[in-house]
């Protein structure tokens, strides 16, 4: 559960940054699931520090699939137009 909470956090801050048309609101992560297997390390790279922190390069390989839903809202009304208001000035003629 803490795994996928934490994926799932990432997830939502890669899509929060993603730009919507206006009459779309923010994409929502709402489910995940990972699958059932365990990720397989394929190589190590050598551990090194730099000025932003400790890292290690992998390569994984990962065949357990993966699923996750994305809820939004969208308000289509936002794309109808206004309707233009003409100024029309009518003349009436008397015939009496």
């Amino acid at each position: 559960k803490w795994w996928i909470d934490k994926v799932k956090e990432k997830l939502q801050r890669k899509l929060s940054k993603i730009h919507v048309p206006y009459f779309i609101e923010e994409l929502q992560v709402t489910d995940i699931n990972m699958g059932y297997e365990i990720p397989g390390i394929r190589h190590a790279g050598k551990p090194y520090i730099d000025e932003r922190g400790f890292w290690i390069d992998l390569s994984i390989t990962y065949s357990g699939g993966f699923q996750m839903t994305i809820e939004t809202k969208m308000n289509l009304m936002k794309l109808k137009k206004t309707p233009h208001t003409s100024t029309h000035i009518g003349h009436s003629v008397d015939s009496a």
